[in-house]
């Protein structure tokens, strides 16, 4: 399932998508509460729960995790942006998506990504900061890219360390 609310294909729906166009909008930060809850506040509340823990989780860091493993080893910290960055940048964008649809049917009961996308759209204005940012982080290119050079950095610096400990351990150890 594409979420990518800019593809030409017009049966596909993103949540990404979504919060992209909503990123311009003001984000309230205080919380309202009514004695009268209709039912799709119920889901409205409980679905951005669901998408919270989700991001939040080990599995989903995990998945992150394992991808930039995968991957980052390909690019450099440079102007230049090569074709297979942004093959990689998709698979990740879709990998991520179907990660975070493949939960939220899960947390959700009857999880419908058109009716939260309806649901979005019409409460833009309560979407949670912290996860509209991390969202765009996963559907933002140059955020991509610099988390991956970011990780192959941090990969060589563990490596660096890791070498320069046991050439230590080793010196000691032949004294």
């Amino acid at each position: 399932v594409c979420l990518c609310a800019l593809c030409s294909y017009k049966t596909h729906i993103s949540v990404l998508g979504l919060v992209e166009k909503m990123t311009e909008l003001a984000r309230p930060q205080e919380e309202v509460y009514e004695e009268n809850v209709t039912a799709n506040e119920l889901e409205f509340d409980s679905t951005i729960g669901a998408l919270e823990e989700i991001l939040m989780g080990e599995a989903f860091s995990a998945l992150q995790t394992s991808f930039f493993k995968d991957h980052a080893s390909i690019f450099e910290d440079s102007d230049e942006n090569k074709h297979e960055y942004f093959d990689i940048f998709q698979k990740y964008s879709q990998t991520m998506e179907k990660f975070i649809i493949d939960g939220l049917s899960e947390k959700v009961e009857h999880f419908s990504i058109d009716k939260f996308s309806q649901l979005l759209v019409s409460r833009k204005d309560e979407f949670p900061g912290d996860v509209l940012d991390l969202i765009m982080g996963l559907s933002d290119f140059t955020e991509f890219k610099q988390m991956m050079v970011a990780f192959k950095a941090g990969e060589k610096l563990d490596f660096l360390v890791q070498s320069s400990t046991n050439i230590e351990k080793e010196h000691t150890a032949h004294k």
